[in-house]
């Protein structure tokens, strides 16, 4: 016998003999034995086990709106979808004041600010929401589509990377990200956001349909409209 298995072989008797004699009538030693060596083995066969994925922020629950806060919030979102963004800016900051741990209405205002071209303002109400919530992966990737739109291209790169820190399955983080480097000439690294693991990268296929679009890969384009058509 090959010394390996004299090795294992006496390991297992070992093993075997309190189960031998755990029975009310003793199985064999060298039955228990030959047991024992059998499960050793087949413990050493088993496949190991997968990469654990990214699971999605544990969000705290936030508190009920007042009915003040609430109806100034329906207020400026309903100016906001009229066109009217100057009125939804209004309406929003008496929203903000009377609900101030809402990030919700904080990414609502800075939004408003934003298209009523009160860029200044926006970026100053952005940047104060990710101060005051700092873990609010929302807030982040607004953060990143307001410093964008201002020009500021880098900081928005790190917005939008610690909105993935923070919320690794939001698609729409992964996008932003890929298209501030495409913007600021970093093809590569635009199509590694693009092309993040499973199950982070962008879920829907009209949304990586969107990204190849946008970004002019022609090898890229064709691969996810595929998708695309195959889940239609």
């Amino acid at each position: 016998m090959p010394v390996v298995l004299r090795g294992a072989f006496a390991a297992a008797r070992a093993v075997a003999r309190p189960v031998a004699v755990a029975f009310s009538r003793p199985l064999p030693l060298a039955v228990a034995a030959a047991l024992a060596a059998l499960s050793v083995a087949c413990a050493g066969s088993q496949p190991p086990a997968p990469p654990r994925r990214p699971s999605a922020p544990r969000v705290e629950p936030l508190p009920p709106l007042s009915a003040q806060a609430y109806r100034h919030y329906l207020r400026g979102r309903l100016a906001a979808i009229e066109g009217d963004q100057a009125r939804a800016a209004t309406e929003l900051r008496e929203a903000a004041a009377a609900a101030s741990d809402q990030p919700a209405i904080r990414v609502a205002l800075a939004d408003a600010l934003l298209r009523s071209g009160s860029r200044d303002e926006a970026v100053r109400e952005i940047e104060g929401a990710h101060a005051r919530f700092p873990r609010d992966a929302g807030v982040w990737r607004e953060s990143g589509r307001v410093y964008r739109r201002v020009g500021r291209e880098a900081e928005a790169a790190l917005a939008y990377q610690r909105a993935i820190e923070l919320d690794p399955l939001d698609e729409d983080s992964y996008l932003g990200l890929a298209s501030v480097w495409l913007s600021l000439a970093r093809p590569g690294k635009a199509e590694a956001t693009y092309r993040a693991p499973a199950p982070a990268r962008p879920r829907r296929p009209t949304a990586r349909c969107s990204a190849a679009g946008r970004s002019r890969w022609p090898a890229t384009t064709g691969s996810a409209c595929g998708c695309s058509r195959a889940a239609a």
